[in-house]
């Protein structure tokens, strides 16, 4: 090992810019406002990640794995285990899709319900110290920014530097 540092002229120069990337600045917030949902949430059993699965299930209603996936931006790997806790609990149930018996669909169960219905005051906690700590105005401009980030992401709108500027 030797005490030389290693260095390259672009990093030197995002040096005192260490936030600049996008993605690092939305996953470090990401991590602390679920790390504070998780610890709000936590009496109930539940994590956020879990929670919002549930309240997903309980407007979409009998829904494919795939399509909850996508509506929650989620691969269906992360999903899946996301999902096989809650069926060992009983709160959602699958059941194969008679018109295609490829397709399996989520449901939330009575439990689940139950479930949801239980950890929504802490839900509730964590969302109202969130938008306390920001300002509604502020937390519904913010809401809007992350939406547009997803959008961006997935492609749903906003097309690149590249194809605005016509280059292929």
């Amino acid at each position: 090992m030797t005490d030389t540092m290693i260095s390259h002229p672009i990093f030197e120069a995002l040096r005192d810019s260490p936030d600049i990337c996008v993605c690092t600045v939305l996953r470090k917030s990401s991590r602390a406002v679920t790390q504070m949902y998780e610890k709000i949430l936590e009496p109930s059993g539940m994590t956020i990640t879990q929670f919002s699965v549930l309240a997903a299930l309980y407007y979409a209603r009998s829904i494919p794995m795939k399509k909850l996936a996508q509506r929650l931006v989620m691969d269906r790997t992360t999903l899946t285990r996301t999902l096989s806790p809650l069926e060992q609990r009983k709160l959602v149930m699958f059941e194969d899709d008679p018109k295609d018996l490829r397709t399996r669909k989520v449901n939330l169960t009575v439990e689940g319900l139950e479930a949801l219905v239980s950890a929504l005051p802490y839900w509730k906690q964590a969302q109202e110290k969130m938008i306390a700590g920001l300002s509604e105005d502020l937390w519904r401009q913010l809401r809007s920014m992350l939406q547009l980030s997803v959008d961006v992401a997935t492609a749903k709108s906003h097309p690149t530097s590249t194809e605005s500027s016509g280059e292929k």
